[in-house]
């Protein structure tokens, strides 16, 4: 059931994206794999380029980092994590397929427009990307103040200092170490 969902969601937005039909067009039933953490899905393009469920051995396998699943990596302008989906498998397949998925961009404008009108619907996708920008950055700031908190406050966890330190000394004690060997062996040598 998730499947066909997450499938149908990859080809709306493969429909959205300009020219991305035309491109898949030629890779007509050729098959892939989309593994994401527990997401695990296959995919036939059809003849008009569009994509449709599939069960079977896959042509291509893609990996996607759980990271690049963000909210944030949706939207026209965001820094994402999309750069690091791995895809293996037929290599022009790969290379058209996987270049298609790191382009593609959510339209929200262009589906809500039916419903809301443009200018509305333009004014809800602007105010979306602000409040996920705003989100982005508190859990960025959180998870620093946490850190932080974790690091110097509670001494739960060691801080890059104290852990560049421990480093450092055992760095000089391997290399201790490995000199007491050494006089070691020539003392047993001419012992």
């Amino acid at each position: 059931m998730l499947d066909r969902v997450v499938v149908k969601t990859i080809d709306h937005l493969i429909r959205q994206s300009p020219g991305a039909t035309d491109r898949l067009r030629p890779y007509s039933g050729k098959s892939a794999r989309l593994r994401a953490g527990l997401l695990d899905v296959r995919f036939v393009v059809s003849d008009a380029g569009t994509l449709s469920s599939f069960e079977g051995t896959t042509d291509i396998d893609i990996s996607v980092p759980v990271g690049a699943l963000s909210p944030s990596s949706i939207y026209p302008n965001a820094k994402s994590a999309l750069r690091d989906i791995q895809v293996t498998g037929h290599a022009e397949f790969a290379e058209v397929l996987g270049g298609l998925l790191r382009e593609l961009r959510w339209d929200m404008a262009e589906d809500l427009s039916p419903w809301t009108g443009d200018i509305a619907a333009e004014r809800l996708a602007s105010a979306s990307r602000r409040a996920m920008a705003q989100a982005g950055t508190f859990a960025s700031r959180l998870m620093g103040n946490i850190g932080e908190y974790l690091s110097y406050e509670s001494d739960l966890l060691a801080g890059r200092e104290a852990v560049d330190s421990l480093t450092e000394t055992l760095d000089e004690l391997r290399e201790d170490i490995s000199r007491l060997e050494s006089r070691i062996r020539l003392i047993e040598q001419h012992g």
